[in-house]
């Protein structure tokens, strides 16, 4: 049954019930014998022998007034007689009994829209008692059930049939089984058990025993019915738990009779609620507590679970923090120029003019100075040296010579004075050859080949300049080509393009 089903029960003297005329207060014990719907609920009645009248508002979905009625010449003029409505709207004639009956349903609003209402019993009696003992109402979510009482049926899930246990009608469970266990889960300072005790079974006594909380178990008695031809005897409490602290708890029942005894059932169960204590902050945090009991095995559950949530979340933040670091050093060493790369690295976008065969083994060697405004002519530059030396320490890149250049001593031998051209050279020139007059721009493959997509735009070079007589080079010149000048690798930077001399 679900937690919907779930009602409060106000007896008859809470202080929300306001009584309109003559009203007495009497002892239920005068009435508990009446009938076999068991005695009633309250221990004390509210009786009135007049016209009177009582007004309850409640917030709720429906509502029903248990009551006890001994009513007098009920074939005829029935007394006493009482109209009962809601927000105005009448609930139809009086639910009359001919017998005497406690537990009695004396008006009843099954079904109504859940909101604020008010509902008005009016009495009419002529010498006769009308008895008030209780009424149940399902209240609206808005509804405190501080010290309130709550009912539950057989039905509900806070209750947990464990073993040998089955139906008995459609109102109730029943079992004759000496292991038949069932757990309850409740909050609350009290628990009331109710049964009945079914004239189709057995009617010899027996009993049974409850537990609270894993305490030993207590002992009850089953008084059996008292004949042979007895009824069935509803709303009978089985057994009442001491007060207990208010709060979750569990409670374990089972049947110790045998299967020739009355049997152990269970109808509904009362649930008394009430406040918690004052925390140290002086706040007093009441029974607001929903109406549906939380198992205590739910709230070790969530208290287990708080260390779990905990280190789920610092892992996560963890987890944040070593990705966030992996995606930095990864940004650091990218942006970071590679060991060796130097200042012609592998990003330039623009095209470098001119690569030597050996610059990736002299990238880390340093770059000479660019000739200064004394250096020779751009005629004595342009006359190749004596010595075969490399140019690549220069880091720019020789255009080779189709033929072989015949050394500078050589020319001298028939053209002039060599006295310093026999002088140690620090460089050495890589047999590279410059275009013929004709414009044929061919490369020898002595030196390290040149990408073809590097060098398909440039433009012819000039033919090899006629050698000057009398030339002096000193081994301590920087010898440098026009046009292949030192380019600093910027991005989208386009070397300038050459021009005819």
């Amino acid at each position: 049954m679900s937690s919907e089903q779930r009602a409060i029960i106000l007896e008859n003297d809470d202080s929300s019930i306001t009584y309109v005329g003559e009203w007495t207060t009497v002892q239920a014990s005068t009435v508990n014998t009446f009938g076999n719907f068991g005695p009633a609920l309250s221990t004390t009645l509210h009786s009135t022998t007049t016209t009177s009248s009582f007004i309850f508002p409640f917030d709720g979905s429906s509502m029903t007034v248990f009551g006890t009625v001994n009513i007098a010449n009920f074939s005829t003029t029935p007394n006493p007689t009482w109209k009962c409505s809601v927000d105005g709207i009448s609930l139809g004639p009086p639910n009359l009994f001919q017998f005497p009956q406690n537990n009695w349903p004396l008006c009843n609003a099954g079904t109504i829209p859940d909101g604020s209402h008010q509902l008005v019993v009016n009495v009419s009696s002529d010498g006769m008692p009308f008895y008030l003992d209780y009424i149940e109402y399902r209240p609206s979510s808005n509804v405190s059930l501080e010290n309130s009482l709550i009912e539950i049926n057989n039905g509900d899930s806070a209750i947990d049939y464990i073993s040998g246990w089955s139906a008995l009608g459609t109102t109730a469970n029943q079992t004759l089984d000496p292991s038949g266990l069932v757990n309850v889960t409740f909050v609350g300072i009290q628990l009331s058990w109710y049964g009945f005790i079914p004239t189709e079974e057995s009617h010899n006594a027996s009993s049974g025993e409850y537990s609270i909380d894993g305490a030993p178990f207590a002992p009850f008695q089953l008084i059996g019915l008292s004949s042979a031809n007895a009824a069935t005897a509803f709303n009978q409490r089985f057994f009442i738990t001491p007060t207990l602290e208010m709060g979750n708890h569990v409670l374990s029942a089972r049947y110790t009779g045998s299967r020739g005894q009355t049997p152990f059932t269970l109808d509904y169960l009362i649930i008394a609620n009430g406040s918690f204590p004052i925390s140290n902050g002086g706040t007093n945090v009441t029974g607001t507590h929903s109406s549906n009991p939380t198992p205590i095995s739910d709230a070790k559950t969530s208290s287990s679970n708080v260390g779990t949530i905990i280190g789920g979340v610092i892992g996560a933040i963890v987890g944040v923090a070593i990705v966030i670091i992996i995606v930095f050093v990864w940004f650091k060493f990218k942006r970071k120029p590679r060991q060796g790369q130097g200042r012609y690295s592998s990003n330039l976008r623009g095209i470098m003019p001119f690569y030597t065969q050996d610059q990736d083994q002299d990238q880390d060697r340093p770059l000479p100075a660019l000739p200064s405004s004394s250096s020779p002519p751009l005629s004595i530059l342009a006359q190749p040296p004596t010595q075969t030396t490399s140019f690549s320490k220069l880091r720019t890149t020789q255009h080779v010579p189709q033929q072989s250049m015949t050394s500078v001593n050589a020319l001298s031998s028939t053209e002039g004075s060599t006295s310093n051209l026999n002088a140690p050279s620090l460089y050495t020139v890589n047999h590279v050859s410059y275009p013929s007059a004709s414009g044929d721009s061919s490369l020898v493959t002595s030196g390290a080949s040149l990408n073809s997509k590097r060098t398909s735009n440039r433009r012819p070079l000039p033919a090899t300049p006629a050698p000057v007589r009398n030339a002096t080079i000193t081994t301590n010149d920087v010898v440098q080509h026009e046009d292949s000048g030192i380019r600093l690798g910027r991005p989208n930077e386009i070397p300038p393009s050459y021009t005819e001399l």
